[in-house]
């Protein structure tokens, strides 16, 4: 029995190329060695192959990362556990959230001074089209559940990235700037959490508050948008409609599931077709446009991120075609490309806080 016993993992050996629970490529099999080369390297591609795929290893790692949560510790970098289930994003690769938050992380005049000439340029090149644009910051989770952080993780210094370039945009420019971390701290506690507990973005009802902010925005250039406001009656916790990518993240399945709330009354239905991509910027996602039939006859163009997904069923309704760009500070050439060809009515740049860095960080 012991030897077949620790027999059953070599037995099991997988061939799967990747891994569900790491969401990553495994190890390839070495197979067998031609060359001199491919014999010296063997040994070590065997016992990475074996070390992958090895029986029973993908459920031990899952419990392995489903212990270690428990115990608050996370077992990637990527995230971080905090308290009463709730997890944060962490990637010091992907805007260092951390120390932004921190307030370790600041911009340097030349920083504040790169954003404001790169907004102020596509708002002048936009303004001579007849074209209405909108700068948007969506907040993160850190910035409005931050008392749900790990007590190791406090404040060093008096202000954030967002903090100084909102405060420098309002003294320096006249380019409409929508800073929603207000908006969305006003509105806690008059509803469900507005983030799900497991996931890096806002949720459906998150995302119901952000879009009557947008549009009341809009509204003031554009006067025939008509901002629809939504209620917590509107919708219901439902079971597995979380954003649960830090989960994914930490490797724990489904052992930290929690429900979403999800608007009842389904949104008007838009048509969904595919864009080229003009500028070669475009990020995660192919652009796209939708045309909703029932919506006054104004177009948008909106260059986004990940933020703009919970978005996106909301700011669709507005407009009879809306065109989105997954692209992170889009420099005026993006946009022209775009706007030039599109004839929009409307511009939305839309930047989650934590990628408001240092221009050519973006790039990296």
């Amino acid at each position: 029995l012991f030897l077949l016993g620790i027999s059953l993992p070599l037995v099991l050996t997988s061939r799967r190329g990747t891994s569900e629970v790491e969401k990553r490529r495994l190890a390839p099999f070495p197979g067998i060695p031609h060359t001199l080369d491919e014999l010296n390297g063997f040994p070590a591609a065997a016992e990475a192959f074996f070390s992958d795929h090895f029986g029973f290893r993908e459920p031990l790692v899952q419990v392995y990362n489903v212990m270690s949560v428990r115990l608050g510790v996370s077992p990637t970098g990527k995230a971080v556990v905090g308290k009463d289930g709730w997890f944060f994003y962490a990637n010091p690769k992907d805007g260092n959230v951390i120390q932004d938050y921190r307030n370790n992380d600041p911009l340097t005049q030349a920083d504040l001074e790169q954003w404001r000439t790169g907004l102020e340029q596509k708002q002048r090149w936009l303004r001579s089209q007849g074209i209405a644009y909108l700068f948007v910051i969506a907040p993160n989770k850190h910035t409005v559940y931050g008392e749900f952080l790990p007590d190791s993780i406090t404040k060093v210094g008096a202000r954030s990235r967002a903090d100084q370039l909102v405060a420098y945009l309002a003294a320096q420019s006249d380019v409409p700037v929508l800073d929603l971390r207000p908006v969305m701290l006003a509105a806690k506690g008059d509803g469900p959490p507005l983030y799900d507990k497991t996931g890096t973005h806002w949720n459906a009802w998150g995302a119901a508050i952000a879009q009557h902010a947008i549009a009341s925005a809009l509204a003031e250039q554009v006067p025939s948008i008509t901002p629809v406001r939504y209620a917590a009656p509107d919708f219901r916790e439902e079971p597995g409609a979380a954003d649960d990518d830090l989960a994914r993240m930490m490797s724990v399945g489904d052992a930290f599931r929690v429900p979403s709330p999800v608007l009842i009354s389904p949104l008007p239905a838009c048509e969904t077709q595919p864009l080229p991509d003009k500028a070669g910027r475009s990020r995660s996602e192919q652009p796209f446009q939708t045309l909703c039939p029932t919506a006054a006859g104004v177009d948008a163009l909106v260059f986004r991120d990940s933020f703009f997904i919970a978005l996106q069923p909301y700011i669709s309704t507005y407009f009879h075609r809306a065109s989105y760009i997954w692209a992170y500070m889009p420099d005026l050439t993006t946009v022209q490309a775009y706007a030039g060809e599109l004839r929009p009515q409307v511009v939305i740049e839309e930047c989650a806080e934590r990628y408001l860095r240092p221009a050519a960080a973006l790039d990296q």
